[in-house]
């Protein structure tokens, strides 16, 4: 097997992407959902005077099922970074 390596310039990569990857990329973005999470709250207490406090533990916030409102997102282009691969060398037999 032999490498072969290609440079794409920034115009490119553009069509590229707007002509192979458009429909893909807005497709997957129209399906983001807000992920369910859970926030710890750590425990709190108070001292208010002369046999008056107050102490709280083990609270926490459950957020689920949650949903962007009147979100359209919009796909405005792609950046190139520089990719390196790095393969083994191995000699021939």
């Amino acid at each position: 097997m032999q490498a072969i390596t290609i440079g794409i310039g920034k115009t490119g990569i553009q069509f590229f992407a707007q002509h192979y990857l458009l429909n893909t990329i807005n497709h997957l973005m129209n399906q983001l959902q807000v992920p369910d999470r859970t926030i710890s709250i750590p425990d709190f207490g108070w001292w208010s005077g002369p046999g008056d406090s107050s102490y709280y533990s083990k609270i926490s916030i459950v957020l689920t099922h949650g949903a962007l409102e009147d979100f359209s997102p919009v796909y405005q282009g792609i950046t190139q970074s520089q990719l390196v691969i790095i393969q083994p060398y191995r000699s021939s037999p």
